[in-house]
């Protein structure tokens, strides 16, 4: 059987229309520049027996520095040791909050500290309220 060049063509053209790449884009907010994780430390004896007791709320701590049109934003937070984030940005009024999930359903028994880096785009130079939360959802 003979099939010409623009059968075949149309057929390909079909077929990926019909059946889209593997690799789905990830979204996030146009001002997120960078996001990354990375494992800042562990926790000491005393704060593991802290945090799986519950006798003690771990705050997170939030560093921000704006140079020229970036603000560089740093969180610092416990968290499962085996936990692979995405971040993401949301904006409320005078608020920017900065979204972090999970990126798959892996977790251990571990804790460790991380550092959850955002580089956000700030050509006004606003001075947000700043906020972190967690984001359901799969990447």
């Amino acid at each position: 059987m003979i099939v010409k060049k623009e059968s075949w063509l149309f057929l390909m053209i079909l077929l990926s229309a019909i059946f889209p790449s593997c690799k789905s884009k990830v979204e996030h907010h146009k001002n997120l520049i960078y996001f990354d994780q990375e494992h800042f430390r562990d926790l000491t004896e005393k704060e593991f027996e802290d945090y799986t007791s519950g006798r003690r709320k771990f705050k997170k701590e939030i560093i921000e520095k704006q140079n020229g049109d970036t603000l560089y934003i740093t969180v610092d937070f416990p968290w499962d040791g085996c936990a692979s984030m995405f971040g993401d940005l949301a904006y409320r009024k005078d608020s920017l909050i900065l979204l972090y999930g999970l990126k798959e359903d892996v977790l251990c028994t571990e804790v460790i500290y991380y550092r959850l880096s955002y580089k956000v785009l700030n050509t006004a130079k606003t001075a947000y309220k700043l906020g972190f939360r967690y984001k359901e959802g799969k990447r």
